[in-house]
């Protein structure tokens, strides 16, 4: 499924009465003209926010490059649309009262958006529908809310951005051909807030191409085996790591359930197993759970003959949460060590995860005590209210991914944003951390990063807490770096 997402710019409701000139250019073809009102009507049952003033109508998109771009002063208007009236007058009644209409380009990273401002083209991919999306959906909300955030507040650089969101549905063929598309035919200078599940099948198409995948979910192994991929939070092995510290302080044997859906759930139990050693804690206990599986008697069962002290389950946010339940009414209570991207608001009223520790890659999603978070906090109430009872880090990284590329492009080189300029700015960067947003960030061209720090939060007496206010923990590289390089 695409979302071609870019909120409608402004114009002066005087413009869209304007007589068209003589030399208007010739009319577009009924075919493209009806094409560009089913998005419209597409876009207005995706449901995404209205803009404050209503634009002048669409008369079709023009992607050929070719194409004579009109600047704004002196600009020919379109022709009267004289024929079928009844459908063009239905999406002009509704764009009226949505302002949802959007007059982007279909072309590439430079192209204009219809106000003669150039405009930038950024992707978006995640696994937002399919069994695991409860833990992944809200990030496409987050993506559409910091493009909005942003264009409501100048762009970048005084340039307008527009987002085109891909959902592969957990399909991995899906998934590949998708990001060829943003590559290939939006021409997009970068992909943000990376949420597939599949990743690993399309990161090698990815690196023979100048884009950069910027944020996501960094514990995917493209994020620390792929020089293209540019993490915001600790490897995979640095959150294992961080994991398996906090079980250890809870005592010397913990439990791993992971998810039977995903390939990454799986992949992640050698490495466990191996951290673990490194430890000195042992996981006598592992299995699969299935999100739609209608108990998980034998794995609650499984947990207590194995006397472990912690349990990690790698798995959707609310299977998460029907695992813990059903092994307290069982009258089995194991404190859950997680990820923090299962970790969402509506874990607070589930008693049985109550004392649960969690390791975050990015600030945790719930704290507001300083600008940079406020200010993420104050996107959501502005642009997706809807996920604030279920916000978790999968919205928080998103956020993290789009203020990383905000600071790549303010420093890249001079003259066209092009994917390769937005990689020199990323390179540039110096102990970034976005406000306070991340972890200190640094990239080396040609290399895979390996972030090694991460944040801490918890659960008690129904409240998020911070063990560790927004201080880091980092795994030593003595531990991580011989694990990583098996990997590659």
């Amino acid at each position: 499924m695409t979302d071609d997402y870019e909120p409608s710019p402004r114009r002066r409701g005087s413009q869209a009465r304007t007589k068209p000139a003589k030399n208007t250019p010739p009319r577009p073809e009924q075919q493209r003209r009806r094409r560009s009102v089913g998005e419209w009507l597409n876009r207005i049952r995706s449901g995404e926010p209205a803009a404050e003033s209503t634009p002048a109508l669409c008369t079709g998109q023009h992607p050929r490059q070719h194409r004579r771009r009109w600047p704004l002063s002196g600009r020919p208007h379109p022709r009267p649309l004289v024929r079928r009236r009844g459908i063009v007058a239905t999406a002009a009644v509704i764009a009226a009262v949505t302002g949802l209409v959007s007059c982007s380009s279909d072309g590439g990273g430079n192209t204009a958006n219809g106000s003669g401002t150039p405009e930038i083209v950024v992707g978006n991919i995640g696994t937002y529908s399919g069994p695991t999306a409860s833990s992944q959906a809200q990030a496409q909300d987050m993506a559409k809310a910091w493009a909005s955030w942003v264009n409501a507040h100048g762009g970048i650089n005084g340039r307008r951005v527009r987002l085109v969101v891909m959902d592969d549905g957990g399909n991995a063929t899906t998934a590949l051909s998708q990001v060829k598309k943003l590559v290939e035919q939006e021409h997009v200078v970068a992909v943000i807030g990376n949420h597939s599940n599949s990743d690993v099948n399309w990161a090698s198409y990815i690196s023979g191409t100048d884009v950069p995948v910027i944020g996501g979910t960094s514990l995917d192994l493209p994020f620390v085996t792929n020089p293209s991929f540019f993490p915001v939070g600790p490897s995979v092995i640095a959150g294992l790591y961080g994991v398996l510290q906090i079980a250890k302080a809870k005592g010397p044997k913990m439990g791993l359930l992971y998810c039977a859906e995903a390939p990454q759930c799986a992949s992640a139990v050698p490495l466990y197993t191996t951290l673990a050693k490194a430890l000195g804690l042992s996981i006598p206990y592992n299995a699969k759970v299935a999100a739609s599986a209608p108990d998980y008697t034998s794995q609650c069962q499984g947990l207590k003959e194995a006397g472990v002290q912690s349990v990690s389950v790698l798995a959707p946010s609310d299977t998460v949460v029907r695992v813990h339940r059903a092994c307290a009414d069982q009258g089995i209570n194991v404190p859950e060590v997680a990820q923090d991207g299962t970790v969402t608001t509506s874990w607070l009223k589930e008693p049985s995860l109550n004392g649960m520790r969690a390791v975050g890659y990015v600030a945790p999603f719930y704290d507001r005590s300083i600008p940079a978070t406020r200010e993420f906090h104050d996107a959501i109430q502005q642009y997706a209210p809807g996920i604030e009872a279920v916000l978790s880090e999968q919205s928080a990284d998103v956020w993290a991914s789009g203020k990383l590329f905000e600071a790549a492009v303010r420093a890249a080189p001079a003259g066209e944003l092009t994917a390769t300029a937005v990689k020199k700015g990323l390179y540039s960067l110096r102990d970034e951390t976005l406000g306070g947003l991340t972890v200190p960030l640094n990239f080396v061209a040609g290399k895979p990063t390996s972030i090694k720090c991460w944040f801490t939060m918890g659960i008690e007496d129904g409240a998020f807490v911070g063990p560790n206010g927004l201080a880091t923990q980092c795994a030593p590289a003595s531990v991580v770096d011989p694990v990583v390089a098996t990997l590659g």
